[in-house]
């Protein structure tokens, strides 16, 4: 049957036999692997963005954990302060003196939430303003109720009231 077929034929049959082999081969071995392998390469390129970032995260680890001991100390040393009425006033008295502002009047009332104190402090504006900024540092849980702030003589007056409210835990409730 083969030998009656001319040559043209002969060559056309084998080129088709040829794709009847490599076709199945290549819709059921080649695209599959092709397919895996791009998967495999998306897969290495989200790895690669993933080891680069952890490596940036690494370099910083130093100065991360500098700054976790940095909270760390300023936690214990909240821990640490007095936030008692006593401990307030003294505070208040204290760093009164560093900043050149006088503590005229007290007027402390101590509550369930905390300690509401009215009271007079005198000084310069900058002496005043650098010891309100530090008060708010130092002394985190307060609400101010009312500030007046009147000229006298060559200084200034602040009349404050304030709430500084205890720990979440309890706190010094003395």
């Amino acid at each position: 049957m083969l030998s009656s077929l001319s040559k043209r034929e002969k060559i056309l049959l084998g080129i088709l036999a040829l794709i009847i082999i490599i076709a199945p081969y290549y819709f059921y071995v080649y695209v599959p692997y092709q397919e895996r392998i791009e998967e495999y390469q998306e897969e290495k390129g989200e790895l690669e963005t993933e080891l680069a970032v952890t490596r940036v995260y690494v370099r910083r680890l130093p100065e991360l954990l500098d700054k976790l001991d940095e909270l760390e100390q300023e936690v214990a040393r909240i821990k640490e302060e007095d936030y008692s009425n006593e401990g307030l006033m003294h505070y208040l008295l204290d760093t009164g003196r560093e900043y050149n502002v006088k503590l005229i009047s007290y007027n402390p009332t101590v509550r369930r939430d905390g300690i509401a104190v009215n009271g007079v402090l005198e000084g310069d504006f900058n002496a005043i303003i650098s010891f309100i900024k530090q008060f708010e540092e130092d002394y985190f849980k307060f609400n101010y109720n009312n500030i007046n702030i009147r000229p006298r003589d060559n200084l200034l007056e602040l009349q404050i009231s304030f709430v500084h409210q205890y720990e979440d835990n309890g706190g010094d409730r003395s």
